[in-house]
């Protein structure tokens, strides 16, 4: 139970210190107010002349969710 505890509070960190700030940053495009549908490796957004609602969603749910590890 303990290796689960510690594991569960390694992603919460990894969470909260390299993924949200990816999704809020480079993740999201401040001038269109919609966050991208990919980013490549270097945290570039890719283009793909389309912006998929389903993609939005999660992003939010993902952002209100993790607003809960603070």
């Amino acid at each position: 139970m303990n290796t689960t505890v510690n594991e569960l509070e390694r992603f919460s960190i990894f969470v909260r210190e390299q993924i949200l700030p990816l999704i809020l940053h480079e993740g999201y495009d401040s001038a269109s107010g919609l966050f991208h549908e990919r980013l490549t490796r270097s945290k570039q957004p890719v283009n793909l002349g389309y912006t998929r609602l389903v993609t939005q969603c999660r992003q939010v749910i993902s952002c209100a969710l993790a607003a809960q590890l603070y």
